[in-house]
């Protein structure tokens, strides 16, 4: 018993916001939606994260599944080949540039602070083979896997994740209620065990046959916002 709650804890300290991996400071598209008028209420905040969800927040939730099932084969097993594969199927869900540079960058900083919270070499050797870091849910998979869950908890994670900052992100820059963004989540919930479920799935085939979804419209903002002078958030 005492097991598993240990990797429910793991769980819930890495999509923690508190969890210092970097998220805080990211809008996921969110400060651009806001600028663009795109986003203006709590409506708006949960048919963007809604969507959000169903598309990329599906693809990074497979990414992650994958991540942590390879983390988790017995040793020799996994090779740098198989995580070079996994990172560029990454690469090729991720057609913004400003997307794919933040997700590097989240994954450094993911990876950096796992490994000081959980000892383990799979970390230590990823965080040197990839000093420029991994895409942010192939770390957060590896990570998982080191805080003793599962590809299902990596997926579950990273589905709601992909909700949680730029529900959190709207909610500072429109100066609403936190309770309501917190109900966005609650509301999303069934939804998130969906798609959890289905990217947990992919997961267990090759990494070629993820889910490959995507959002156009984050992708341009994340396009957008990278030219700007004066923001709240880095991307």
């Amino acid at each position: 018993m005492a097991a598993i709650h240990a990797e429910r804890i793991g769980l819930l300290l890495l999509i923690d916001s508190r969890f210092p991996a970097g998220g805080h400071a990211h809008s996921a598209g969110m400060e651009e939606a806001v600028a663009a008028g795109t986003v203006r209420d709590i409506g708006g905040i949960e048919a963007w994260a809604h969507g959000v969800l169903w598309t990329s927040g599906l693809t990074a939730a497979g990414l992650a599944a994958s991540g942590c099932r390879l983390a988790r084969l017995p040793e020799p097993e996994p090779s740098r080949r198989d995580w070079e594969d996994l990172d560029a199927e990454a690469d090729a869900r991720t057609p913004s540039p400003a997307q794919r540079a933040t997700a590097r960058r989240l994954g450094r900083q993911l990876l950096r602070t796992a490994r000081r919270v959980w000892a383990s070499e799979l970390l230590e050797m990823l965080a040197v083979q990839w000093p420029a870091g991994l895409h942010r849910p192939v770390a957060f998979g590896a990570a998982v896997a080191a805080a003793g869950g599962n590809p299902p908890d990596a997926a579950v994670g990273e589905a709601y994740s992909s909700v949680a900052v730029p529900v959190g992100a709207a909610v500072r820059l429109l100066g609403l209620d936190p309770v309501s963004g917190a109900g966005v989540l609650a509301r999303l919930g069934t939804a998130m065990e969906q798609v959890a479920d289905q990217a947990a799935r992919a997961a267990a085939g090759p990494p070629a046959g993820l889910p490959a979804r995507s959002a156009p419209m984050v992708d341009q903002y994340a396009e957008f916002h990278i030219t700007r002078e004066a923001t709240l958030f880095a991307s």
